[in-house]
């Protein structure tokens, strides 16, 4: 099981981690020459371009150019805070493609910056940085240093949004990621609970974010258990994301995903297969076949089909899934390799099988 990090959306067997904040800009810091003007205005088109592509890899290179463009151009550019937005977006392509130490050094430039233009006018955007520093820690393992990073941002939420806004929530439930990760699940617990009660005081019912912590709780119970507990809380989260986002909506896979995780540790397998097929019937529909989460959902199916003895089921959509890793996350990131992995594995039964 894996915590909901900052607005993270998209699921595996539970709710995974998945993004990065982007900060707000604040503009107009001085008056810009006609060429940086331009030159501004140039790297912003390509920015949205970036944004466009679902290949990681071809986005990254749009912001890469646009980063450099604005570093070239002198002392006056290279300090903007159009930079810093450059910087935030190039280093969560980064962490999409699981290079951490150059999504750290975005990471680390863009709070300079911020820093640079003005400590007090910036706070939220020095905040979502910590953030961004935090989340490639946590995702690199190193919990205790994303611990302190992501309570480094709980400190700057609480004194410039005060401790009943949405982002300030979102800290809470940052902290409880990291002590979720950890295996304190009572210390997690708590703080999930705490952003819940923080998110329904300035929150309208049935709220999407309200959704998003009933499936954190919901993975506590999972970890520790209590089976019906947890599924009581994902079809909570269910609710909402069906009547809110509707039912061929992205989000909604990821409570069909979550539900039949728990059916798989029951050991119910034909209620497992049957909502992880409805979670990847939304995802071929609307993200498409090609998509990393996908092929999430091709993995799921085929680690149901593995428990029934079903190897050549599962060894179809495992190469599916791992043709759609490669392709759009590349060789070496960590889906991909765990796909590759899977399908070695399936292959050794089918031998084992076929050999006796």
């Amino acid at each position: 099981m894996h915590p909901t990090i900052w607005a993270a959306i998209i699921g595996g067997g539970a709710t995974l981690v998945t993004g990065v904040t982007v900060a707000l800009i604040k503009r107009e810091r001085k008056k810009r020459t006609p060429y940086q003007e331009r030159l501004v205005q140039h790297c912003k088109r390509m920015a949205r371009n970036a944004e466009a592509h679902v290949n990681f890899r071809a986005a990254l290179e749009h912001l890469a150019k646009a980063d450099e463009h604005m570093e070239n151009a002198g002392t006056e550019v290279e300090l903007s805070l159009e930079r810093a937005d450059v910087l935030m977006r190039k280093g969560g392509k980064h962490w999409e493609l699981a290079e951490y130490p150059e999504a750290l050094g975005c990471f680390h430039i863009a709070e300079a910056i911020y820093q640079e233009s003005g400590k007090n006018r910036h706070r939220a955007n020095i905040a979502a940085c910590y953030n961004n520093i935090a989340l490639v820690y946590f995702v690199q393992g190193k919990l205790d240093d994303a611990l302190e990073w992501f309570l480094e941002a709980l400190r700057i939420a609480e004194k410039v949004l005060g401790k009943n806004h949405p982002d300030t929530a979102t800290a809470y439930n940052n902290i409880a990621g990291v002590y979720h990760e950890q295996g304190k699940l009572d210390e997690a617990l708590n703080w999930y609970l705490k952003a819940l009660q923080a998110k329904e005081k300035i929150l309208p019912n049935n709220h999407s974010s309200t959704a998003t912590a009933y499936n954190n709780i919901a993975g506590v119970y999972h970890e520790q258990g209590k089976l019906d507990e947890a599924l009581n809380w994902y079809f909570k989260a269910l609710r909402i994301d069906e009547k809110v986002l509707g039912k061929n909506h992205p989000g909604t896979a990821i409570d069909y995903n979550n539900i039949a995780g728990i059916y798989d540790s029951q050991n119910k397998l034909d209620e497992a297969l049957e909502w992880n097929n409805k979670a990847l019937a939304i995802r071929e529909k609307v993200l498409g076949e090609n998509h990393p989460h996908t092929a999430t959902s091709y993995n799921n199916i085929a680690q149901v089909y593995y428990a029934l003895d079903k190897f050549d089921e599962a060894l179809a959509l495992l190469e599916k899934a791992y043709h759609i890793a490669r392709e759009v996350l590349g060789e070496e990131h960590p889906s991909t390799i765990n796909y590759r992995n899977s399908i070695v594995a399936v292959r050794a039964e089918l031998t084992q099988t076929t050999t006796t």
